[in-house]
């Protein structure tokens, strides 16, 4: 598989040297600074300075998507990976090298097993992300199965359906991987055990360590699915991916009451969407598995 990571950063030297160092060796790659005013910049230009297959561009202004596809725009490969600066590729080998893979010439998308790790005083913590091979929207809409460090795609064909939505400063994966999965793409699923990726949560996470402190962007980014699928859905499926998006609404309202975030007209339409909103508000977990049910 011929491919190129793209990494956009801003302000992220504490993390940035151990994510490079875990980078497969010779893989072509575009370092995109979004106005960073620490040393990151630094850091990736002294990377670069010895490795000609790395290519460090400057992007300010319009958030991680938008950086992230001014690094699209340089990639010359047939295929792209989009990676965060704070995380680390853990494989022991380069999943262009595992035999799990077919030929790639018929296929849009690749989708790759992610882990999660959370690090405080007690330690370090391990959690398989959700991986359901499935291409249904709903469960990506529910899930969250497609990530922007689940995903390999080509090149053209991410292109092709308009790259990142740079209106989103949050949630942002999440609707290209719905967008992804309506488009219909060749899609296939890695059926590996092994995570190849490793995401690490920490306080200064983009997407923050709450739901309240960017509560009208992840509203929005819901609006523009409900869009998504009134204009990319087929009329069957149509109700069903609506009934989807008002239950995720009320899980995201029952986290936000429960963070004693003022809710207004953000609250879900529909009734069972309201009773999950509750049910999350005191308390319950796993809500995304009643979700799927009542979907």
């Amino acid at each position: 598989m011929n491919y190129t990571i793209v990494i956009p950063y801003r302000n992220r030297a504490a993390f940035l040297p151990s994510t490079l160092a875990s980078l497969p060796i010779g893989v072509p790659l575009v370092l995109v600074d979004n106005g960073s005013t620490d040393q990151s910049a630094d850091i990736c230009r002294e990377f670069a300075a010895t490795r000609p297959h790395v290519r460090c561009i400057s992007h300010e202004g319009g958030g991680a998507s938008a950086a992230r596809n001014a690094g699209l725009a340089e990639v010359r490969t047939e295929w792209v990976y989009f990676f965060d600066s704070d995380d680390r590729f853990c494989a022991p080998t380069p999943f262009f090298q595992w035999d799990g893979v077919p030929p790639c010439d018929n296929l849009d998308v690749v989708c790759l097993r992610t882990t999660m790790e959370r690090s405080d005083e007690s330690g370090t913590r391990l959690k398989a992300r959700a991986y359901r091979p499935t291409a249904s929207p709903l469960h990506q809409i529910l899930v969250t199965m497609l990530a922007t460090q689940s995903m390999i795609l080509r090149t053209a064909w991410l292109r092709s359906i308009g790259g990142w939505d740079e209106s989103l400063p949050v949630w942002e994966d999440w609707e290209l991987g719905l967008r992804v999965l309506l488009r219909k793409p060749r899609l296939f699923w890695a059926d590996t055990a092994h995570a190849y990726h490793r995401i690490r949560l920490h306080g200064d996470s983009l997407t923050g360590s709450n739901f309240s402190d960017r509560a009208p962007a992840r509203f929005a980014a819901l609006k523009v699915a409900d869009q998504l699928v009134s204009t990319l859905a087929g009329p069957v499926e149509q109700p069903r991916l609506h009934r989807a998006l008002d239950l995720r609404r009320g899980i995201l309202c029952g986290l936000l009451l429960r963070e004693g975030y003022p809710l207004g007209a953000e609250r879900p339409h529909t009734f069972p969407a309201r009773c999950l909103m509750h049910l999350v508000k005191w308390g319950l977990r796993g809500a995304w598995r009643i979700a799927l049910l009542l979907a």
